[in-house]
């Protein structure tokens, strides 16, 4: 398994277990998840199913790309989870606030749909490395990469209050 790979597993796996914790850590952020879908055009009885479906998948795919073996279905997995969320933004237009990380009335807008388009760039990389990796890299390596995989995960879900600072 290659650096990118693990840069690229530690980057989404990072994104998505903010995510998900953004969207459950209270029964407030809950209540405005749920809500939220609604700007997705999905009707008032389908958005707890859809919400409690998209906290399914984020936690699956959390423990798919920590997972040992785990970097060519979790990296695929989530190339095909990021591409549904940003064909949905794209769909939806700027209709409403993204709850994502748990912050509350940011709209979809051009750097929403951008942080997305990076984040999938990020899971075809690594996936396409993974497809090609052979061996394992060393173990001072390997930390340095996932060091580096955790820290920009960080800064991607922070990438609305950097956005902001222009």
């Amino acid at each position: 398994m290659s650096h990118a790979v693990l840069v690229a597993r530690a980057v989404l796996g990072v994104v998505f277990a903010v995510a998900l914790v953004g969207k459950v850590a209270t029964g407030r952020r809950r209540r405005e998840f749920v809500d939220s879908i609604g700007a997705y055009r999905v009707g008032a009885g389908w958005r707890g199913p859809v919400a409690y479906a998209v906290v399914a998948v984020e936690s699956a795919l959390v423990v798919l790309l920590a997972a040992p073996g785990g970097a060519v279905p979790g990296l695929a997995a989530a190339l095909g989870v990021l591409a549904v969320f940003t064909v949905a933004t794209v769909r939806s237009g700027d209709a409403g606030a993204c709850h994502c990380f748990g912050a509350a009335g940011r709209g979809t807008t051009g750097s929403f749909v951008a942080r997305n388009v990076l984040l999938l760039g990020v899971a075809a990389i690594g996936l396409v490395c993974a497809a090609g990796a052979a061996g394992a890299p060393g173990r001072g390596g390997a930390v340095l990469a996932v060091g580096i995989g955790a820290l920009v995960g960080v800064l991607v879900t922070r990438w609305d209050d950097l956005a902001a600072l222009r």
